[in-house]
């Protein structure tokens, strides 16, 4: 059972809504709301951010996972929006399970070196390491927490795309299909 989160910007006329933020660039005639979404099968969590500091993804995403009552009962899912190394410490506190996509090559600290005996295939990647790590922040100060992170390869481009999680009893491949889940709510939200 997943729970997948993101977020995307409404933009509308000034003249219609007080509340909201502008977003400068020539379009200070329109004022912007975010909404965040945590979506199971059904929508399970919204929430509409009129104050700018929402436009921020670690906190707007960060806020609805930790407000979700079903985020301690499902895997929470979510893109790379946070960065937030406090925000993964934040998870793991409260017991939350999660999967996201990080940056291919994050500041760490290694606990343990490379946990695959040998790259594992999916249809689309190549899974070359497993490692145990403490994300270190701008402040270069580490995560109190370790966590999983997932380095692999697209079959077809050889970019790289790594996931970090909190999930230890599922396998790199489990990991891997469990974020594919999260392209769920983009169909949502186009819908």
């Amino acid at each position: 059972r997943v729970l997948r989160f993101d977020s995307t910007l409404l933009s509308v006329s000034a003249k219609l809504i007080d509340i909201g933020f502008t977003s400068g660039g020539g379009r200070e005639h329109l004022k912007t709301l975010k909404f965040t979404v945590g979506y199971s099968d059904i929508p399970e969590f919204a929430a509409f951010h009129y104050e700018s500091s929402f436009n921020s993804e670690n906190i707007a995403l960060k806020h609805a996972i930790l407000n979700c009552k079903a985020s301690k009962e499902k895997i929470v899912l979510f893109d790379r929006g946070i960065q937030s190394r406090n925000a993964y410490d934040e998870f793991e506190t409260e017991e939350i399970l999660f999967v996201s996509r990080i940056n291919p090559n994050p500041r760490h600290k290694l606990v343990k070196d490379n946990l695959l005996s040998e790259p594992k295939e999916t249809d689309t990647l190549i899974i070359k390491r497993e490692l145990l790590i403490k994300l270190i922040n701008r402040n270069d100060i580490e995560t109190k927490n370790v966590f999983r992170y997932i380095y692999a390869e697209k079959k077809n481009t050889a970019d790289p795309i790594a996931f970090i999680t909190n999930i230890a009893h599922l396998d790199v491949l489990e990991i891997t299909d469990l974020y594919k889940k999260r392209w769920d709510i983009e169909v949502f939200f186009k819908f």
